[in-house]
């Protein structure tokens, strides 16, 4: 079975060996990667809704207590303005989530896994067949461990909307037996 050519980004062309050619190339789901940011956005409206509330009774305070202004505008700088940083940085992680998804790109080539996390930032790793050693789905992630010969380490594809699949295909790359994710 022959699959149909694939439009290659020039980055990923630009990483393949000579004569070697993708098997699959897949990204992950941002929209996938976005939902699972709810939790860190309950909490950043929570802590909006606290930041509005302690920023009120700061302006209240300045306004009773004006001859204390020194020391409730170090608390405004010391607290106020770090609290407004982390609650910006909760509410923006589907954003952020959603960015990342678009700046990676995996593939399968008859000879390895390619990861690139971070395209235009220098995230490309390789991985050879013979250093898989497991390969595993959880929420639609597929984790990719070392084999026991090889240097310890874990390989996350996030958000794949076909995890299933692409985790066969690293099976067989890899010789692992389907069942029992066991080296053949």
């Amino acid at each position: 079975m022959n699959p149909e050519p694939l439009d290659l980004p020039s980055v990923l062309r630009s990483r393949l060996d000579p004569g070697e050619a993708p098997q699959w190339t897949g990204a992950p789901d941002g929209a996938t990667l976005a939902s699972r940011t709810k939790p860190f956005v309950a909490l950043g409206a929570l802590a909006a809704v606290a930041m509005v509330g302690w920023v009120a009774q700061t302006v209240h305070a300045f306004a009773v207590h004006a001859d204390n202004a020194g020391i409730l505008a170090l608390s405004l700088l010391f607290v106020g303005i770090p609290y407004i940083v982390f609650t910006a940085l909760l509410l923006h992680a589907p954003y952020s989530a959603r960015a990342r998804a678009e700046r990676t790109l995996y593939a399968i080539t008859e000879r390895r896994l390619i990861l690139m996390q971070g395209i235009g930032e220098g995230g490309f790793d390789s991985v050879e067949p013979k250093s898989i050693g497991s390969v595993t789905i959880r929420r639609g992630d597929i984790y990719i461990h070392s084999a026991p010969d090889a240097p310890a380490r874990i390989w996350k594809l996030s958000g794949l909307p076909d995890a299933g699949e692409v985790a066969d295909r690293l099976r067989a790359l890899a010789g692992l037996d389907a069942t029992f994710n066991t080296k053949v």
